[in-house]
């Protein structure tokens, strides 16, 4: 993030071999990051992602939806101690 200083991983490569199934994750759009300075002061992402790859060797995709936290300094864990 250019923002916050944030590393998330952005792209994620699964595979399951009993299901023969070869897929890749990736963002949607790429600037997904909360910066919640005024309320919790935690940063994450969160938003839509795209889903392409195999599985029994026939093409699939879908969308899905994201969350990740713990990347940007502060992790929501610490407002609940």
């Amino acid at each position: 993030s250019d923002q916050s200083g944030a590393q998330y991983p952005m792209k994620w490569e699964i595979q399951c071999a009993p299901l023969r199934l070869n897929l890749t994750v990736q963002p949607a759009v790429l600037n997904q990051e909360l910066r919640t300075k005024e309320s919790t002061g935690v940063n994450y992402w969160e938003g839509a992602v795209e889903v392409a790859g195999t599985r029994e060797g026939r093409p699939v995709k879908g969308r899905g939806y994201l969350e990740m936290t713990g990347y940007g300094g502060q992790v929501m864990s610490r407002l609940f101690k």
